[in-house]
Formats: structure tokens, C-alpha cells, sequence
């Protein structure tokens, strides 16, 4: 089925598995609201591009233009 397939995409499972997201790019937020809680990462640290790819596989070609802030929301 389409629907099925589309639960199979790396977005579809880190939303509906994992409770994660990227919620901004190129900018810090600190604070959560509601059942959102908000972790920042930075690229220099090689933990920080493992957890980024992880979430969205493509959001690695902004960190290799460039891009150094990632802000990460956690559902729950």
C-alpha cells in the first residue's frame, strides 16, 4: 500500500518512533513548550552529526555547507 510505504521513509519513523524532529536550522532554542523539549547540537561535535543524520539523513549536506546549529525536537 502507498501509506505503508510511506511510513517506511527516514522522516515517517523519526517522527512515529523515535519522537524526534528538526525543529530549527542555524539557530539555538533552549526552552520546550508543552511536551516538545528542545536539545541543541553542534556539528563540531562528531556525537551531535551521528544524532542529526539520524533524525534526517539529507540535513548532513547543510552541515557540509556549512551550516554549524541544529536545534532537535523530543515529543514526550
Amino acid at each position: 500500500m502507498i501509506w505503508f510505504a510511506y511510513m517506511m521513509t527516514p522522516l515517517g519513523p523519526s517522527v512515529r518512533v523515535r519522537k524526534l524532529f528538526i525543529y530549527s536550522v542555524g539557530e539555538a532554542m533552549s526552552e520546550g513548550k508543552g511536551f516538545v523539549k528542545f536539545r541543541e547540537l553542534r556539528i563540531e561535535k562528531v556525537d551531535h552529526l551521528y544524532d542529526l543524520v539520524r533524525v534526517d539523513p539529507d540535513a548532513a549536506d547543510l552541515a557540509r555547507e556549512g551550516v554549524k546549529e541544529f536545534t532537535i525536537g523530543v515529543i514526550g
